[in-house]
């Protein structure tokens, strides 16, 4: 299985002896996550926090006031739902029952 996830879509390829059988995509992409994150942060740190920030917030935290304020849990919350949604619809859509061993993930941003 291939996964590619780009700005604002990603996209999967079911591959079976070095063929593509099935492809398919769906709306997660990094900057639709990355727009929830920050509107997240902005709503519980009252700060202005934009989506193209956030990658780099989510390697240095954010600082406010002064001091650096960890943001893991914010990220978590979101990120491990869209990732679950995520595996779910294809495990659905290919009645795949365990993700394959090796997975080739591409990031843009």
């Amino acid at each position: 299985m291939l996964i590619g996830i780009g700005s604002f879509n990603s996209n999967q390829y079911l591959i079976k002896n070095d063929e593509i059988e099935e492809s398919d995509g769906n709306e997660m992409g990094c900057l639709r996550i990355f727009q929830k994150i920050a509107s997240s942060i902005n709503s519980v740190h009252n700060t202005n926090v934009k989506k193209e920030n956030v990658y780099e917030l989510m390697q240095n935290g954010l600082f406010k006031d002064g001091e650096i304020i960890d943001i893991t849990s914010i990220v978590n919350e979101i990120i491990y739902p869209e990732c679950g949604k995520f595996a779910q619809e294809m495990k659905l859509r290919w009645s795949i029952n365990n993700i394959p061993n090796v997975i080739a993930v591409g990031v843009e941003v």
